[in-house]
């Protein structure tokens, strides 16, 4: 069995944006925050917080376009499609998992 997928789960940074693209097709832009903790070598916690911008167009960039500061969010999308070189972003398409935790 093989899987190739990408989860995100965490809070939105700001409002999603909603623009138009070249071929006119509208699209909702996002920043998504993931957060990691661990212990250091002294017993003390220590976090890091990461943005990850995501894209999501269609019916899915429409849903995308409610989301507001602070909601939960779980992105899902297949890895090999989801990250693009040139703009290091994150396309959730249509076939993946956008949901309000």
């Amino acid at each position: 069995m093989y899987l190739n997928r990408l989860t995100l789960i965490g809070f939105i940074g700001a409002g999603a944006e909603t623009k138009v693209g070249s071929s006119e097709q509208k699209f909702a832009v996002f920043s998504v925050a993931t957060k990691r903790s661990w212990k250091n070598a002294d017993g003390g916690w220590e976090s890091r917080t990461e943005w990850h911008r995501c894209l999501a167009f269609g019916k899915l960039g429409e849903f995308a376009a409610s989301l507001r500061k602070g909601a939960d969010v779980q992105v899902e999308e297949n890895f090999a499609a989801a990250v693009t070189k040139r703009t290091e972003s994150i396309i959730a398409s249509s076939s993946a998992g956008l949901n309000r935790s």
